[in-house]
Parts: structure tokens; C-alpha cells; sequence
């Protein structure tokens, strides 16, 4: 509809291309341009400014005065040098800045509204037969000018309803808000006044009507300013309302998120806003900790980002941020969501400021604009309501923060009654794993525990760690445990520099922050708790004491499984040593005994072969006494020995020379094994063998041999242990030595008066000497166990007679 009005003026010139330049129309032709730019300057939106009313009443009195060609004329040149200004000295006009396109859109808008008005009421005014331009007027004028008049004030209405603005309300016909109430008068009264205007161009000096001009001007630009104050003390009202509003709902509120949603509906009350965020800030960390986001997309969370945007530059820099245009990569790098924005839009930022000058945070308004309008006044309100929402926001702070301390304390408390209590090792420690999860609010967490016997550190529970991590944590020297006598914390790896194992450690391991807690039994660390974190963190003193006091449970949980294990392999070392007192003491014949000896042995050391072998004193060779093999697959069968011998070992002989032997243990990867040894322990497939002497009265009686599979070390309690069951062997041998021997000469003296008994009835019944002689020789040679026996006996030539037998 815009073109139609130019098109019409073209139609003029074309028809009558003569231009008359004389006093009176330059005069009227300039003062309605004038008069018509500066309503369009002054007037913001067409439809809702009561400004707008001059800049229809210039063109209808240029029409009245002039005709319809001038009329148009002053319409688009005016529009057009107005749409100049504005998009040249918005600025310098202190006028709202706007696109392009929005400028274009509304000087089209603007010319198609009036320029059509004027063509219709043209129109509508020559049907009636109405003078043209007005110099008198009469009856037929009147009637026209009432027809005509009106026609331009409806079509001007009905094109602005029909043609509205994006950026503005939806537009009615019957509006009738204080400010279109305005408006409306205002035009009601300049229409008559165009008729006046235009008989005084013809009927005065051109001076009055310029004076006129001026002074319509001046009226303008007086009404404009009263209607800006009234907006502004409107506004004012409004913003003391919403202040007093907001203090109320922030007042009552201690959740964050319910903080952001309140602010983000008192601002949009007050300024255009498509989304508002809240930032709150670790000032001991020097990062945003909190996170949410109210508008178009609802979101919230926690986390530290260091990346630099514009909602960090507020809290950093502590002053008001106005930034437009911004891309929206800007602030999603900062962790907002704005994908459903497009192109650039504006950022507001006010810091959030505590009592002491520190910013504890700041809030942001995104508006979904390059330009929009934001008056000075707006960005006062948002100062002015910093205050308040920072009070807010510390009480929030501090709610959630004794909130969350007792959440702390009431796990720590389940904790607790959980860890310390519970002799299961492995699940006390996955639980206590999930209590620093959920205190460090972390995925990532390891314990390790120091193992004595392998002297390594051993992993208890890995949680979130890759497998590269877990490996290397693994590799670690004892001695990295050992030194780490005091927790250490570590806000941020970068901070870090002379040492590379550590930023070696944090590469694999993808982490920035981490806590390492040393288990400690008494003064001694037993083992490590490690918390990391993917991003930077400031830990608080809070969260270390909480963390600390968990990883003393899990030390005193430790101690008391392993104080629980101690008991338990007293009882059953104790225990088989009863079995072990009993089962040889149950008979003295050792060979019957020997196996379950050899058996009870091996099950009480946790060996897969023990051999029982006797020292005998005519060739001092060590007889198998017993043998004895826990193994799986020979379900702890002992094996026949028969009457066989232990190798002659160079080692054996060794052990033998000296006068005390120790407990010996050799491996079959030691340089220092013999051949024979090694043969030996390769046939029963051992790795590890002992020697273990069968000592009582500082003589050796035999050797125990305690043979495994795998290469062992044995601790100073086992071989306590061995040493304690071995002297019960070495006891029981001995009496079992002194039974036999006991036995053996009682035997033996039984024998020999048995034998003295027979000689005697034999010597008494039987006369004959020589058959006397060979009784007493057969007696000599059974009671001492010789080959030979001999008689000699003096005859009465002094001579010996020797009589002799053999067996």
C-alpha cells in the first residue's frame, strides 16, 4: 500500500510537471516538512504515540492549502529524510536505535497510513464538488470538508490496524488505553485546525502561518515531552512496585531456582527479556558454581567453567555489562543452552554485590534482539534490584549450604553404623566409596590399601577411573603411599608444575582437580583415598573434614577386619596346633601317627607338601618318615614312604654341619640352588622349599620339608608358627626315640634272663660236659647277638683248650 501514494505523486508530475515556487507555497510546503519530520522523530511507534497526531495534521493542512501533489510530496520526503536521521543520529537524538529493516518497514508503514488517507479524503472532497486548494469557505465546502476530514481519519486508523509493526502490540480499532485516549483528542482537535490553517495561508502574511507552524511545533514537542515524563513516573510507579513485589517473593523464597523464576518475571514486566540467568559465584575458587536459566528454556545446574563469556566478565569486572550484539556461541561456551536463538542477540549483566564489595554472582537478561529498547531507567532498575536479589541469593546460599552439611552429617552418621561395624571388607568399603561420591558430588574415586605381605599397594575399589588410570595407580611404588602423610588437595592440575608424574597421571586419567587422603592406623599410613574431579574445584575446609572423617572410618574399618583376621588365624593356628598336640600324643608309635602329623602341618602352614624324615645315626641319612600332600587333586592323602630315603642334597649336608640349624628356605630361581636341589624341587614341581630342623636338646632328630607351587615368602609370624608346631614334632620324636629305645632294652633284657633261665635248667638237668659247653655257647651267641662264641680252658699241662661254635 506504500507504493500507491508514491505511484499517485508520479501521476501528478506527470500530468502537471509545472512546479510553482512562489513565497506562500515554499512556505507552507517547508513548515508542514518541518512540522512532519519532527512528529516523526518525536513519535516511537505510529499507533502509539499521540505525537503522530502532528505529523497527519501537516500533511492534511499542506493538502488543504496546496493540493494532493505537495501533500504527498511532504509525506515521502519527509518519511525519507526521517528514516535518514534515524538510521544516521539515532544516537546522537538520544532516538531508540533500530535495523534497517525496521526503520524501512515503518517509514513504508508510515506512507502508506497517511499518503492513502490523503488520497481517499481527496478523492471523497472533489465527489463533493469542495475548492481546491481552500482559500474561502462556504457551504459546499463545509459539507465536503465534513465528509472528507473523517475519511482521512479512518483510513489513517484502518491502515495502521491492517499494516501493524512486528515490534509493537497487537494494534485495535477501539483502543481506549490512557495513552490512545491521547492521541485521539489530540487529532480530533487538529483537524478543524487544518481547515484555519488553510484559509490563513491564503487570507495572511506567510509569516503568520510559518509562526503558526512553529508554534504547533513547539506543542509537539512540549506534548511529547509530558508524555515521556507521564511514561516515565508510570514506570517509575510500576518499578517500586515490582522492587517491593520482588523483595516480598525473594524474602520468602530460600531455593535458588525459585529465585531466578521470580526475577525473570518481574524483569520481563519492565524490559524486553527472552531469557534470564542467574550465575552464583565461588569466591574462593574464583568460578561460577551455580548455573540456571529462565525463559524460553528452563534449566539449572551445577559445575565450575572457567571459560571467560560475558556473564563472567560481570562478576569479575563487578560492574554493569551491556553488550550487544552478542553471538550466542559466547554465552553457550559459558554453559547456557541457546540453541533455540537465533542470529545476535543483546546481553545485560549486573553483578550481584555483598556487603563487603565481593560479587557472590550476577544476573544476566538475554534479549532475542540486536538492538533493542532499553532506556537507561530499565538498567537503574536492574542495579536497583541487584541488591535485593544478592541478600537473596546469600540466604539461599547459606540454606543450601547448612542444608546440605546435614545431609552430610546424617550419611556420614548411616556411614558410620554401616563401615565401622562390619567385618564384610569389601562391601564396608563400597559403601564408604558411595558416601564420598555423594559428598564430593564426584564419579571418580579409588582406594588403596598397603599390602604387608607383598609389600605393594594393593586397589580396594575403583569407581569411574578408566582402565589407563586404574593401571597406572597401580604401578605405583609403595614409598608414593608411605610419604603421603597429609591430605593433599589440588584445586587445579594447571597449577602444578615440577611434578611430571602427577601431570602425567592427570592426562591419562582426563582429571583437573583431585584430593589425596592418607589412611593412617595410629602413625602409620596404611593406605590412600583419591577423589578426582574432571573440572577445577575449590574444595571447602567443609568437604575436606567430611571427606577425611570418612577416610578415618575406613582406616578404623581396616583395623578392625584385620584385627577380626588376626583372631580368627590365632584360633584356627591354635586350634590346629591342639589338633596337631593331640593327634601326636595319641599313640607313641610314630608311624602310625606320622601321616595325620604331616597332614595337620601342612593344612596349619598352607603348604602343598610336607615331609617327615628321621636322622638315623649309622649313616646320617635323613629316612622318610611321613609324607603329607594338600593338594587339590590328591584331596590330602598321605603317600607310602616304604623304607626310603630323603636325596643325598648338598644343601642337607650343609644343614647338618652346623651345630644349631636355622629354618631354611630356598626358591628354585635363587643362583645358589644346587643341581640335586633343584632336580628335587623341579620333580614335585615346587618353587619354594624349607627346611625346617627337628631339634630337642640341641640335637637334630630329623627335618620337616614344606614344599609349594608358588614361590613363597614365608612372614615372621608363619615361621613363629613353624617353628612353635615343629618343636611339638621334635618333642613327640624324642619320646617316641625314648619309648622305642626304652622298649628295645627291656626287650632285650627279657630275652637274656629268659636265656639265663634255660642255660641254668639245661646246665642243671644234663650230665654231659660237652653238651653242657655247646648250651652255654648257643645262650652267649643269642643273648649278645654274635656270630661266634669260643670257650677256653685250662688242662693240667697248663695249656688253654679252645672250644668254639658258630652260628
Amino acid at each position: 500500500m506504500a507504493f500507491i501514494p508514491a505511484v499517485a505523486l508520479i501521476v501528478f508530475f506527470i500530468i502537471s510537471p509545472h512546479i510553482e515556487l512562489y513565497l506562500t507555497n515554499s512556505v507552507v510546503v517547508f513548515s508542514g516538512l518541518g512540522l512532519f519530520m519532527l512528529a516523526g522523530l518525536l513519535a516511537e511507534d505510529v499507533e502509539q504515540d499521540a505525537t503522530i497526531a502532528y505529523l497527519n495534521f501537516s500533511a492534511i493542512v499542506t493538502w488543504l492549502a496546496l493540493g494532493v501533489a505537495p501533500a504527498l510530496t511532504v509525506i515521502i520526503v519527509g518519511v525519507a529524510l526521517t528514516a535518514v536521521l534515524r538510521q544516521t543520529l539515532a544516537s546522537s537524538l538520544n532516538l531508540r536505535e533500530r535495523t534497517f529493516i525496521e526503520i524501512r518497514n515503518l517509514a513504508l508503514r508510515r506512507v502508506a497510513a497517511t499518503g492513502n488517507a490523503i488520497l481517499l479524503a481527496a478523492g471523497g472532497y472533489a465527489l463533493l464538488d469542495g475548492m481546491m486548494p481552500l482559500k474561502t469557505l462556504d457551504a459546499d465546502d463545509v459539507t465536503a470538508l465534513i465528509v472528507a476530514l473523517p475519511i482521512a481519519f479512518v483510513s489513517i486508523k484502518l491502515v495502521e490496524f491492517f499494516l501493524p509493526l512486528e515490534d509493537t502490540r497487537t494494534p485495535s480499532l477501539w483502543d481506549w488505553s490512557h495513552q490512545q485516549r491521547g492521541r485521539l483528542v489530540v487529532e480530533i482537535f487538529l483537524l478543524p485546525t487544518s481547515v484555519a490553517l488553510s484559509l490563513v495561508v491564503h487570507n495572511a502574511p506567510p509569516g503568520v502561518f510559518a509562526v503558526i507552524m512553529i508554534l504547533l511545533g513547539l506543542q509537539a514537542l512540549r506534548q511529547n515531552q509530558v508524555s515521556q515524563s507521564q511514561q516515565l513516573l508510570h514506570q517509575r510507579v510500576q518499578e517500586l512496585s515490582l522492587l517491593t513485589t520482588l523483595g516480598q517473593r525473594l524474602s520468602r523464597s530460600l531455593l535458588l531456582e525459585d529465585l531466578i523464576q521470580s526475577l525473570h518475571i518481574q524483569i520481563t514486566t519492565i524490559m524486553p527479556s527472552s531469557a534470564t540467568v542467574l550465575v552464583v559465584y565461588d569466591v574462593r575458587a574464583e568460578l561460577p558454581d551455580y548455573h540456571a536459566m529462565f525463559g524460553q528454556t528452563n534449566a539449572k545446574w551445577t559445575g565450575k567453567k572457567a571459560v571467560v563469556g560475558p556473564v563472567l566478565r560481570t562478576v569479575r569486572q563487578r560492574t554493569l555489562q551491556y553488550v550487544k550484539p552478542v553471538v550466542p556461541e559466547e554465552l553457550q561456551a559459558e554453559g547456557f543452552d541457546l540453541s533455540h536463538f537465533k542470529g545476535e542477540l543483546t546481553f545485560i549483566g549486573v553483578p550481584l554485590l555483598v556487603e563487603d564489595g565481593a560479587a557472590i554472582g550476577a544476573i544476566g537478561v538475554i534479549i532475542d534482539e540486536r538492538r533493542p529498547d532499553v532506556r537507561p531507567e530499565q538498567l537503574e532498575w536492574l542495579q536497583g534490584i541487584s541488591a535485593q536479589t544478592a541478600n537473596a541469593v546469600q540466604n539461599a546460599i547459606n540454606y543450601a549450604q547448612t542444608t546440605l552439611l546435614a545431609e552430610h552429617l546424617a550419611l556420614i552418621n548411616r556411614t558410620v553404623q554401616s563401615v565401622l561395624f562390619n567385618l564384610d571388607r569389601e562391601d564396608a568399603i563400597d559403601i564408604a566409596c558411595k558416601s564420598i561420591q555423594q559428598i564430593a558430588n564426584t564419579q571418580k574415586v579409588a582406594v588403596s590399601t598397603i599390602d604387608v605381605e607383598e609389600q605393594r599397594l594393593a586397589l580396594e575399589k575403583v569407581v569411574g577411573l578408566t582402565p589407563a588410570h586404574r593401571a597406572l595407580i597401580e604401578q605405583r611404588s609403595l614409598e608414593y603411599a608411605v610419604a603421603t602423610t597429609t591430605t593433599r588437595v589440588i584445586h587445579n592440575i594447571g597449577d602444578v608444575k615440577d611434578e611430571p608424574a602427577l601431570l602425567e597421571q592427570a592426562r591419562i586419567g582426563a582429571f583437573q582437580a583431585c584430593v589425596i587422603i592418607p589412611l593412617q592406623s595410629g602413625d602409620m599410613v596404611v593406605g590412600l583415598v583419591e577423589v578426582y574431579h574432571d573440572d577445577p574445584q575449590h574444595y571447602t575446609p567443609t568437604i575436606i573434614n567430611l571427606l577425611e572423617t570418612l577416610a578415618s572410618l575406613i582406616a578404623a574399618m581396616l583395623d578392625n577386619t584385620r584385627l577380626f583376621q588376626a583372631l580368627e588365624t590365632y584360633a584356627f593356628e591354635m586350634t590346629q596346633l591342639a589338633n596337631l598336640s593331640r593327634t601326636a600324643t595319641s599313640t607313641l608309635q610314630l608311624d602310625l601317627v606320622v601321616d595325620d602329623i604331616a597332614q595337620v602341618f601342612g593344612q596349619l602352614i598352607n603348604v602343598n607338601r610336607v615331609v617327615v624324615a628321621r636322622l638315623m645315626p649309622n649313616n646320617q641319612r635323613f629316612k622318610l618318615f611321613g609324607i603329607a600332600n594338600n593338594d587339590v587333586t590328591s584331596d590330602g592323602e598321605a603317600n607310602q614312604v616304604g623304607d626310603s630315603y630323603l636325596p643325598d642334597l648338598p644343601e642337607l649336608r650343609v644343614f647338618l654341619q652346623d651345630s644349631f640349624p636355622e629354618l631354611l628356605i630356598f626358591h628354585s630361581s635363587d643362583q645358589n640352588c644346587s643341581a640335586a636341589l633343584r632336580a628335587f624341587m623341579d620333580e614335585n614341581q615346587e618353587r619354594s622349599l624349607a627346611f625346617v630342623p627337628i631339634i630337642i636338646e640341641q640335637t637334630v632328630l630329623g627335618v620337616v620339608l614344606l614344599g609349594t607351587h608358588e614361590e613363597r615368602r614365608f612372614m615372621p609370624r608363619e615361621w613363629h608358627l613353624i617353628e612353635a608346631a615343629t618343636n611339638q614334632i621334635a618333642a613327640h620324636v624324642h619320646n617316641t626315640l625314648l619309648f622305642e629305645r626304652t622298649q628295645r632294652d627291656l626287650d632285650q633284657r627279657l630275652e637274656e634272663l629268659s636265656l639265663i633261665e634255660n642255660i641254668a635248667r639245661q646246665i642243671s638237668g644234663e650230665l654231659n660236659v660237652s653238651q653242657i659247653i655247646t648250651n652255654v655257647l648257643d645262650a652267649a651267641m643269642r643273648s649278645t647277638g654274635a656270630d661266634m662264641a669260643g670257650l677256653a680252658m685250662l688242662t693240667e699241662a697248663n695249656e688253654f683248650l679252645v672250644i668254639s661254635r658258630r652260628t
